[in-house]
């Protein structure tokens, strides 16, 4: 026998089989859609504007549009990774200890060269439990950045402490390298090359390198002579 039932969105009533009509919620895909596409404001971190977006990219979503992205971005170019030292070293011992074993079991120590031969020292933390995310934060410093490599719905979202500047990373890895096991020759390969990096770099910005090379004559070029009228 039939079993009429009452759509949650508009109120229509539909007549469904008797085990059809436990799953039916809605009458429509358009019903179903006014309940599962719900929208949210977020605010731009570059240009402070609210601006709309779907339920599903709440932790995902940070700027307005690319432009603004890429000029929020362009403030950390790859000169601002060599810049002041911005983490947080705590005096406690045991606290040092406690984040090397964190990068030995749950964390990566990488450098990698990017364009022109910058070279991006890197360390990071990955896990799903905020609290223990926020205690880096609070302790040490650094960014937190929320993955959602969601393979099935209860899967949690991952949240990822990093530090990614050559000072800070630096510094990071100077407290932590006597208590590393596992990822000891990482760190001592990646502080010798930021070592290197901080020492030949400077404190120059990239306008005046690129001035002073473009005021170098080019290897073959002759002077030009001015003919006679």
């Amino acid at each position: 026998m039939p079993i009429e039932v009452a759509c949650q969105v508009c109120g229509k009533r539909r007549l469904y089989t008797p085990s059809m009509a436990k799953k039916r919620r809605f009458c429509s895909r358009r019903c179903m859609g006014k309940v599962f596409n719900k929208r949210l404001t977020l605010r731009c971190r570059g240009c402070g504007k609210h601006y709309v977006v779907k339920r599903n990219r709440k932790l995902i979503s940070h700027y307005c549009s690319v432009k603004c992205k890429s000029r929020y971005q362009t403030k950390f170019s790859m000169r601002g990774y060599i810049s002041e030292q911005t983490v947080r070293i705590p005096r406690a011992v045991w606290k040092h200890a406690y984040l090397a074993g964190l990068i030995d079991g749950e964390g990566s120590i990488y450098g990698r060269y990017g364009k022109k031969n910058n070279f991006l020292g890197q360390v990071k933390v990955a896990n799903t439990y905020k609290p223990m995310m926020n205690w880096l934060t609070k302790n040490f410093g650094g960014k937190i950045i929320v993955g959602l490599h969601k393979r099935r719905i209860y899967h949690k979202p991952v949240y990822n402490w990093t530090v990614w500047r050559h000072r800070d990373a630096l510094a990071i890895l100077g407290v932590t390298y006597p208590y590393l096991i596992n990822k000891k020759r990482a760190a001592c390969i990646t502080m010798k090359e930021l070592r290197k990096r901080i020492s030949t770099a400077g404190e120059r910005p990239r306008d005046e390198a690129r001035a002073k090379k473009s005021e170098k004559p080019k290897v073959g070029s002759k002077p030009r002579i001015a003919r006679k009228p």
